[in-house]
């Protein structure tokens, strides 16, 4: 899962759109952007680097693992305010 500061624009949809190829594919949903790989990460040829000049934005991926674990912290923090 990728996530940017903003709410990707329709021009940026379809830029991403154009990163899609037979191993991966993209759904965005507001500031974020999900990312399914079908093979192996490192055998993709989409990279954070490449999706952030494509786009001209900064953005951060993380794993399930690490979104859920997350996740977890800020509804813990939240529980305790």
């Amino acid at each position: 899962m990728g996530l940017v500061a903003a709410a990707l624009s329709p021009a940026a949809r379809r830029a991403i759109d154009g990163l899609a190829s037979d191993v991966d594919a993209f759904h965005v949903k507001g500031r974020e952007v999900y990312w399914l790989c079908q093979q192996k990460q490192s055998d993709s040829k989409f990279s954070n680097a490449i999706f952030e000049r494509t786009l001209k934005t900064r953005s951060t991926f993380r794993g399930a693992k690490t979104m859920t674990r997350l996740a977890e912290r800020l509804t813990a923090a939240k529980t305790r305010n």
